[in-house]
């Protein structure tokens, strides 16, 4: 592969990851559509996969991408007399699309420099982007106001809450947690210097974060930085840290009794209803409407693209009728796990969420190759990808972060680049001991 090729595709991995996320709203501004920018490109990266030898190498996760497709063609074809074709394809697309960027990332960024030279690009655009979020925040006034299915500004008459060019306040704090993790842990593992400009750049992080006033991103949070550190066995001092960071947050919304009306709100609707199941649009009802679903189509589901999702909505699901399934006008149920199993069973659900413990296993392995030969860097994205792979796993119980290409971009492409970068300390360490050729396998 030419330098010129490796440009491109290395400004396309960033073009990707950065507007994504905003592709609803880039489409309100400019004339022509830009929905399917992010799939063309993850399409042509299939495409140079195919052409390059170097990038089809065998990985550690293929065998287990092949056992989950298969799951999901059995579902497909134990289905097929209720599933439309272009239902398959579109939930197939959901899924395949993403992982391009584990390959194309995985032969581009493995070392040090070719990683280092997105720095400056992500940090600018997260600082303008995190300054537009201050300015939302100050203003109380969104740069560009979101509009929900019914032609209704979303949020309107509910706490003020900053998503710039997002969209919605959860997405835009899902996507700031993979950078908030990122900068955290370059500080505490000494790969970023404490200076000015990165404790500024934290911070702004962090206000954006409390700004979008989203309870799902903050406990997801929470919960991944205290596996990430029980785990890896890291310092206690920065669980501290976390708490006093979480306490700080809950006051700051309690005290603007923005917090007491949103939890007591949600409560009552979901526990405290005395709505019937398939009454009431909360997580809680959603779960509830899935139990039907998931015991009677335990093994193999009601096939993909007919439950939950969005492509399920799109299409007029045979199973949202047969068990009568209301979205309430939603695009999907908003909880993936019931969606996940409902769809492709036990065996296709199962095979599915081996793949990311199997990332999380790899993670481990990489962060202790690196501790031992003292990478600081490589400690760094190791740890980096597993507190994404937490943070991904922990939201799916109330959203569909892994059906949403810009969060899965990133994902992927953290996944990616901590691999190819594993691979290439590991040929060049001179220490070939039995312990390292265990770690390499």
């Amino acid at each position: 592969m030419t330098i010129s090729t490796k440009k491109c595709l290395s400004l396309l991995i960033v073009l990707i990851a950065m507007l994504t996320p905003m592709l609803a709203t880039i489409n309100k501004i400019l004339i022509f559509n830009f929905r399917y920018f992010d799939d063309l490109i993850l399409v042509l990266f299939y495409i140079v996969i195919f052409l390059y030898p170097n990038l089809r190498r065998k990985t550690y996760l293929d065998s287990y991408f092949l056992l989950f497709f298969l799951f999901f063609l059995i579902s497909y074809i134990f289905n097929s007399l209720h599933v439309e074709p272009e239902a398959f394809l579109s939930q197939l697309r959901n899924y395949i699309l993403p992982i391009s960027c584990f390959y194309v990332t995985k032969y581009l960024f493995n070392d040090e420099f070719s990683f280092k030279k997105l720095y400056l690009p992500f940090y600018l655009f997260l600082a303008l982007i995190c300054l537009l979020g201050l300015y939302e925040g100050l203003t109380k006034q969104h740069f560009i106001p979101a509009i929900n299915q019914w032609g209704d500004e979303t949020f309107v008459g509910s706490a003020f809450r900053v998503y710039t060019f997002f969209g919605h306040p959860n997405d835009y704090g899902y996507y700031l947690l993979f950078f908030i993790s990122f900068v955290t842990l370059g500080l505490y593992l000494g790969v970023f210097k404490k200076n000015f400009s990165t404790i500024f750049f934290l911070i702004i992080l962090y206000s954006n974060l409390v700004l979008t006033i989203s309870m799902g991103p903050l406990l997801s949070f929470i919960v991944s930085f205290i596996l990430l550190f029980q785990i890896l066995n890291l310092k206690n001092k920065w669980l501290y840290l976390i708490f006093a960071l979480f306490f700080v947050f809950m006051s700051y919304l309690t005290i603007g009794e923005v917090m007491t009306d949103r939890v007591f709100n949600r409560i009552e609707a979901s526990i405290f209803s005395y709505h019937s199941v398939g009454e009431s649009a909360t997580r809680v009802d959603f779960y509830l409407q899935s139990i039907p679903v998931l015991l009677e189509n335990f093994f193999f589901g009601v096939g993909p693209g007919s439950f939950g999702g969005w492509v399920a909505t799109q299409f007029d699901s045979y199973a949202h009728y047969k068990y009568n399934i209301s979205t309430y006008g939603l695009r999907s149920i908003d909880v993936f796990y019931p969606h996940l199993f409902g769809e492709l069973g036990f065996f296709g659900g199962i095979s599915f969420l081996t793949i990311y413990i199997i990332i999380i296993r790899r993670s481990i392995l990489q962060y202790k190759f690196h501790s031992i030969h003292d990478g600081k860097f490589g400690m760094l994205l190791s740890a980096n990808v597993l507190f994404c792979v937490f943070l991904i796993l922990i939201s799916a119980f109330w959203t569909m972060l892994f059906e949403t290409n810009g969060h899965m971009i990133l994902l992927w492409s953290f996944v990616g680049s901590s691999e190819g970068y594993y691979i290439f300390k590991c040929r060049n360490s001179l220490n070939r001991s039995t312990d390292f050729r265990k770690l390499y396998t």
